[in-house]
């Protein structure tokens, strides 16, 4: 009774050993995914705080303290901990400001494996 059949097809599925590599796959995309999340959300944060800058009346005009001070009550406030005063960058040409915020943040993932991830946000405007 419980042999093949004429006129049936046989089954399909998945094997034991196939269902446990995507099981493992999944697993490994998962923590992947746990780990680089909140380096993302801080780095969503800290060009939110540029775009803040950026709409500031004057702020091209203000000294180089007068902006990262205005940088950092932003991430104060957002609870950023992966970027500090020495990550920004101002430089000015002419009449052009230019602000950059250039990071790293690692991560550890696995046993001594590290995700090394890099962030470079800048704005740019001329005074008028």
């Amino acid at each position: 009774m419980g042999g093949f059949r004429p006129g049936r097809a046989p089954q399909h599925g998945m094997t034991l050993l196939s269902f446990l590599v995507v099981v493992a796959i999944t697993i490994v995309l998962g923590t992947l995914a746990l780990r680089l999340l909140p380096a993302y959300l801080n780095h969503y944060k800290v060009k939110s705080s540029l775009e803040a800058l950026k709409v500031q009346p004057e702020w091209t005009s203000r000294s180089r303290d007068d902006i990262i001070s205005s940088l950092q009550k932003h991430w104060d406030v957002d609870s950023v901990g992966d970027v500090n005063s020495r990550d920004v960058t101002i430089t000015r040409e002419g009449r052009n400001t230019r602000v950059r915020v250039a990071y790293d943040v690692t991560q550890p993932f696995f046993r001594n494996i590290d995700l090394v991830i890099h962030f470079d946000e800048a704005i740019e405007a001329a005074e008028r």
